[in-house]
């Protein structure tokens, strides 16, 4: 699992400031708001998306690319 965090997450019609996306293989497990650093956290900074993909499943795109 990767955990990746930026100033802003965009899920649907929802922006939350802060946030942490949790990344299995590809898929976001979960995504929360943080208010201190984060251990093991990557910081990618700007705006993190995420939606599903063409099976449903949640993935995550910054700057229009898939994170890992």
């Amino acid at each position: 699992m990767v955990k990746v965090a930026s100033n802003e997450v965009v899920v649907g019609e929802e922006k939350i400031s802060q946030c942490v996306v949790e990344i299995s293989s590809g898929v976001v497990t979960n995504y929360y708001h943080f208010e201190e650093e984060q251990p093991n956290t990557l910081w990618l900074g700007g705006i993190i998306i995420v939606r599903k993909d063409k099976k449903g499943i949640l993935r995550a795109y910054k700057n229009g690319n898939k994170i890992q």
